[in-house]
Order: C-alpha cells, then structure tokens, then sequence
C-alpha cells in the first residue's frame, strides 16, 4: 500500500511539475495564429484548432481571474448574451431539435473573441495576420487553377472559381486580404516587399473581380474610399492612389472580366425590370422583397421573435400580402441580412445585441495606427457582409468575425492594460 502511495505520488509530482511549466500563452497563440491560417481554406482545421483554444484555456486554470476580464468586456459580454438569448428561445422555437443542433453547431466558434482577451499576446499580431495572408494566397492559387481550367475542385466552376467557400463568403475575405496587403504595403521600407505585396495586390484584386461575389466587391471599394479619407488624407500620394484605385477598379473589371461583366449587366436587368416592369425575378429584388418581409415580420412579432428555425414559417401569408413570387422566393432559407433576420430569429434583444457587436468592433479604440486601420477596415467590410447576408448563420462568416473580432479586441484590451492577467499558480 505504502508503494502505490508513493508510486501515485511521484506521478502527481511529475505532473504537476510537467503542468508547471507549459506555457499555456504561448500554446494558445501559437494555436490563435493557427486558427487564422485555417479559416479560409479547412474547415476541419478550424474546428480542431478552435476546439484547442477552448481546451488550453481551460486546462490553464485562473478562471476566476479570466471571468473578472471577460465581464468587463462589452464585446464579450454582447456575445455572451446573444448566446444566452438564443439558448433561452428554445422554449418558443417551434422545433426543438434543429434549434438545439443550430446552437450547438454554429454558435461555439464565438469562443475565440473571449479566449484570446485573456491570453492574447500582441507579438503574435504579425503572425496572425502572415498567417492569414498565407492561406488566402493558397486559397487564391487553387481559385486561378479552377479558373484556367488546370484543375477542378469542391465543385468550383471557371464562372465561380471559389474552392474552399461560396463565392460570396471568399468575396469578403478576399476585400479584408486586399485591405491587409494595401496596408502592408503603403507601410514597408523594403523595395524588394514592397514589390511583392504589390503583386499580390494585383494578384488578389484581380481574383476578387473574376468571382461572382458582389458583396466584397461593394465592400473592397468602399473600404478603400473610407480608410483613405480617414487615416490617409495627409498623404496625397497614397490618398490619390487609393482614389484611383477604388474608382478605377469597377470599370477595368467590368471590361477585363467576362464573369464580373455578367454580373453587373444582371444587375442593371433586376434594377431595370423591377422599376419600369414591377418584374422582381432578379436577384437584387429578391433580397428587397426578402427584407420587406423580414421587417414587417419582426414588426409582427417584435418582443421575443419566431424562435431559431421559425423565421421563414408562414412565408407564404406575407407573399401574398405583398404580391410576390412565390417562385422567387421559396427557395431562400434566410432574409440575406444579418439584422433582419435575428430581428425576426429573436425579437428586439436579437437585433439589439447584433446592432451593438457592430457599434463594438466599429469603434475599438486602438492607438497603434496600422492595427486601427485593419480594424476599421474590418468593420466596414463586415458591415457590408451583415447587410447582404446571414453572417452568423455561415460556418466561414462566422469564423471570419471571430477570428478578427478577436484579434482587434484583444489588442485594444493590451494597449489599456499594458500587460496580461497574473498566472502564476498559488
């Protein structure tokens, strides 16, 4: 008996010495700046790595402390409650189970953004973002192979060359790579770099125009006219070419780019048929139609909502209130709009609290001047997203936001705070 004390003893002492001294910070960076590698290109990787953030912190310990940080985060504290609301709509979700998978599958890769507030070392800002710009760039050889017909892949086609994601989804991540290469670029001394991130400027821009995502396109250019007005108007040089760049981009890709042509003559057609024919077959109208039936069903039901998995229930009364059709619209799963649909989804607290999350990461109060334009940048871009699409509902969107929201949050929090929360064991 007393050798299986002592044995049992040993193996506690070994590990808790072996415990002792992990680095448990750095093992949730490294794995951070891993999980923005993944994102555009596995979404395998990306739960395996957000699965490993929640479990180094949590084997990490100080959860009393970690608490304390975290519900003085507004960020943190919206998320949470966004969770906890949806959690609680189960009770009028008209069905139960799909509602319960709905939370379960989606809802914990928010998990990074209150992570990362407590663990996050700003050194390792550089490398989320090279990581980042590493998998976009394999993201982007895999769409021009698709796109030359060198290869085919996860069903992409030459007219939507996106490999890993929908083609609107890669569209915004692609908008956020080009904005992070810009930067990069307006802000490096080296001539040799600076010529190759120009490249993938070029190389990024020009794949962003040969996809069929209007939604980044729409946020590219006006990122670019937002950020040069805000953080470049002392700087004619780069003010003057972001100008030209945003102004110049549109026609050069309507007239290089047979797919990009397509998609704005399409455009011109829904926006043509619908106002001098009242015809709203086409994609935009439908979204307008979608979101006249979003608003006036949260208006119906403006305390507690339909519940997760009852926002499209009795489509079909408001269809024909309206005069629209059915045809059209049937199909849709959501109303291609992040605030109406969790208006709808959960009521005035739903739209309330995704409102807010945008107010939030709108206005982070970053001093590093790079990292406060990536950050504004960001926002606009997932402004542009929330307004065109379910963007908490997508695995990629959703994943984008957390990975970012994150990052640019936990910076803020540093710069406030100048170092971590003490870890040192008792």
């Amino acid at each position: 008996m007393q050798k299986w004390t002592h044995k049992k003893g040993s193996i506690l002492t070994i590990t808790n010495h072996f415990t002792k001294n992990i680095d448990y910070d750095k093992l949730l960076n490294i794995s951070f700046v891993g999980l923005a590698f993944s994102i555009p290109i596995s979404k395998a990787l990306t739960s395996i790595f957000t699965g490993l953030l929640i479990l180094l912190w949590l084997v990490q310990g100080h959860l009393k402390n970690k608490f304390k940080i975290v519900l003085h985060d507004k960020l943190s504290i919206a998320i949470l409650i966004f969770i906890g609301f949806s959690i609680l709509s189960l009770f009028w979700a008209p069905n139960l189970a799909y509602a319960i998978k709905f939370i379960r599958v989606k809802y914990w890769y928010f998990f990074p953004v209150i992570i990362m507030l407590t663990s996050f070392r700003i050194q390792y800002t550089k490398y989320v973002l090279d990581a980042f710009l590493l998998s976009m760039f394999i993201s982007e050889v895999a769409s021009y192979g698709v796109y030359f017909r060198l290869w085919h892949f996860n069903g992409a086609t030459h007219l939507f060359p996106t490999v890993f994601m929908s083609h609107v989804d890669y569209s915004v991540y692609l908008a956020f790579a080009i904005i992070l290469i810009l930067v990069k670029m307006y802000e490096q001394t080296d001539l040799k770099l600076k010529i190759l991130l120009g490249v993938f400027f070029i190389t990024a821009t020009t794949n962003l125009f040969i996809n069929g995502g209007r939604t980044g396109q729409f946020a590219f250019v006006l990122t670019i006219f937002v950020v040069a007005i805000l953080y470049y108007r002392h700087s004619y040089k780069i003010l003057l070419s972001s100008i030209i760049i945003a102004i110049f981009s549109m026609p050069l890709a309507y007239h290089l780019s047979p797919n990009f042509h397509k998609r704005i003559d399409q455009l011109y057609t829904d926006v043509h048929n619908a106002y001098a024919y009242h015809n709203y077959d086409g994609s935009l109208a439908t979204r307008a139609s979608l979101w006249t039936i979003g608003i006036n069903k949260f208006i119906d039901h403006p305390i507690l909502g339909s519940g997760i998995g009852g926002e499209m229930k009795g489509l079909d009364l408001y269809i024909k209130k309206y005069g629209f059709s059915e045809k059209n619209l049937k199909p849709y799963s959501d109303f291609h709009n992040n605030f109406i649909m969790y208006a709808v989804e959960l009521g005035i607290v739903g739209l309330a609290v995704n409102l807010f999350i945008f107010y939030r990461i709108a206005t982070f109060d970053i001093r590093e001047r790079r990292y406060k334009i990536l950050a504004t940048a960001f926002a606009i871009v997932f402004f542009s997203h929330e307004m065109g699409g379910f963007s908490f509902h997508l695995m990629d969107s959703l994943v984008l936001f957390a990975v970012f929201a994150a990052l640019f949050n936990a910076i803020e929090y540093q710069e406030k705070n100048g170092v971590n929360i003490d870890r040192k064991r008792p």
